[in-house]
C-alpha cells in the first residue's frame, strides 16, 4: 500500500534557476520559459542565467573540452590534448519555430525572437512591472513548465494528473497569498487529486531523520531553527554569502 501511495506523489520543488520534480528519483531542469515576440512587441529577456549556463557547458565537461574557449582557458586546453581528450565544438543554439520553449530546450534554441522568463526569483514569484511580469503572467508561465515537466520528464499524461497528488516545497518564509495561488493552480488548474505545501527546511530536517535542526540554505542564504516540524521565525537570518563560505572552511 506504501509504494502504491508513493507512486502516485509527486514531490515539485521549484527554484530561481532549477525545477526538481519526480516520484522517487527527481529529475531536474531548467525552470525557464521562452515565449515568441510578437510583432511590434516589447523585449524582456532574463538571458543572464542562461548565457551562464551556455558557457558553462561549452567548456570542460564530461571529458570533452571545447575548442572555442578564451585565452583564459588555453593552457587547460592545452594539458587536456596531452591528455588525449576529446575535442568538441559546442553547437550554435539553432532557431526554432515553435511558439513557446520551455525547460532545457531554451539552452538548443536562438532566443532572438523570444522573450525569457523566470518564474521564480530569490525564492518567491517573480513578479516585476515588465512584460510577463503580473501574477497572472507568472501563473500561467507554471502551469505550462510544471505540466511539460511531469509529463515529458515523468512520463505523466496530463489526463492522469487527477489520479496523483503533489507536494510542493515552499521557502521557509513565504508570502500566504502566493501559496494560496499556487494551491489553486496545482488543484483548479492542473487538477492533481490532492497537493499539500511543505516548507523546504522542514522537508530537510525530517528528510535526515531528525526531529530539530538548523537548516542553513546556501542557495538563498539564510539559516532556521526546526523544532518538531515547526519552523521558528524568530531564529530567521539572512547571512552574508562571506560569512557561511568562512563556517563551512572553518568545519
Amino acid at each position: 500500500m506504501d509504494e502504491l501511495v508513493n507512486e502516485k506523489t509527486i514531490v515539485l520543488h521549484p527554484g530561481s534557476l532549477y525545477l526538481r520534480i519526480g516520484t522517487e528519483s527527481p529529475i531536474t531542469s531548467l525552470h525557464c520559459i521562452a515565449r515568441r515576440r510578437k510583432p511590434g512587441g516589447g523585449i524582456y529577456n532574463e538571458i543572464e542565467s542562461l548565457q551562464a549556463l551556455r558557457s558553462k557547458r561549452s567548456g570542460w565537461e564530461g571529458g570533452k573540452t571545447s575548442s572555442s574557449g578564451s585565452e583564459q582557458s588555453q593552457d587547460v586546453l592545452n594539458m587536456n590534448l596531452v591528455n588525449n581528450v576529446e575535442i568538441y565544438d559546442e553547437p550554435a543554439p539553432q532557431p526554432s519555430h515553435q511558439d513557446v520553449i520551455v525547460g532545457d530546450a531554451t539552452l538548443k534554441c536562438d532566443l532572438s525572437q523570444y522573450n525569457l522568463h523566470f518564474p521564480y526569483k530569490g525564492g518567491e514569484l517573480n513578479l516585476h512591472p515588465g512584460i510577463g511580469g503580473s501574477l497572472t503572467s507568472v501563473l500561467s508561465d507554471l502551469a505550462i513548465i510544471w505540466s511539460n515537466a511531469i509529463s515529458q520528464g515523468l512520463g505523466i499524461d496530463t489526463s492522469q494528473f487527477p489520479n496523483y497528488k503533489i507536494i510542493l516545497l515552499i521557502p521557509s518564509v513565504y508570502k500566504r497569498n502566493h501559496i494560496k495561488h499556487l494551491m489553486h493552480l496545482l488543484l483548479g488548474q492542473l487538477n492533481f487529486q490532492a497537493a499539500f505545501p511543505l516548507q523546504e527546511d522542514v522537508a530537510a530536517t525530517f528528510g535526515t531523520g531528525h526531529a530539530a535542526a538548523c537548516v542553513v540554505d546556501l542557495g538563498q542564504r539564510n539559516n532556521l531553527s526546526v523544532e518538531n516540524g515547526c519552523p521558528y521565525r524568530r531564529d530567521y537570518s539572512n547571512l552574508p554569502d562571506y560569512i557561511l563560505t568562512q563556517n563551512i572552511k572553518v568545519i
